[in-house]
């Protein structure tokens, strides 16, 4: 999934600006960023949404620091309690 024009990440408000070193290391590995229109690199934050059949977000997380993650049996466990309320 690509989303080059950043329109996701600007409906979801998922985005965030890396500082001018953080870009520069990026840059080094060979890693081309997408850039705002203000030429601002622009990374997602790490995120979970879980919508109903109307796009109805029903359940998200979102945390910039892609170290601290859910647990695969919590995301599992709010989804399958989800699904028995639609």
């Amino acid at each position: 999934m690509s989303d080059s024009d950043l329109n996701t990440i600007r409906q979801f408000g998922v985005g965030f600006y890396l500082d001018a070193a953080t870009e520069l290391k990026y840059k080094a590995y060979g890693i081309a960023l997408t850039k705002d229109d203000n030429g601002k690199s622009v990374l997602p934050a790490p995120s979970i949404f879980i919508l109903n059949n109307k796009g109805q977000v029903l359940f998200n997380y979102v945390n910039p620091d892609y170290k601290v993650r859910p647990s695969a049996d919590l995301v599992l466990a709010v989804a399958k309690a989800l699904k028995q309320d639609m």
